[in-house]
């Protein structure tokens, strides 16, 4: 696909358990992410991301977090928060030193 970004409206998808937008060209991930609160898995591979919403945190019920080959050089700080979390795939990116809260998961 190419899709190059999300509109704000992506929030209102509220019951859905898991979204794959991978190979597109996105930029950036809307903060409107946040309110998809009943994902389990969430896949943005293969992108042109730079970084993660913080609001990301919001997705507690998360299991899978796959961004892998993007450009992302930081993690959102309170990463810990996603304590359900048991796969998370950030391989490929440009990131230097993870959250402390990492350790907590």
């Amino acid at each position: 696909n190419l899709l190059t970004r999300l509109p704000i409206e992506i929030g209102q998808l509220t019951q859905l358990t898991i979204l794959d937008i991978s190979k597109n060209q996105l930029t950036k991930i809307p903060e409107s992410i946040g309110q998809l609160v009943k994902l389990i898995e969430l896949k943005l591979n293969n992108n042109k991301l730079k970084s993660l919403p913080s609001t990301i945190t919001n997705l507690t019920k998360l299991n899978l977090l796959s961004v892998h080959h993007n450009q992302i050089r930081e993690l959102p700080t309170d990463i810990g928060l996603l304590s359900n979390l048991s796969t998370l795939d950030v391989s490929h990116n440009r990131i230097c030193s993870f959250p402390a809260q990492l350790g907590r998961l």
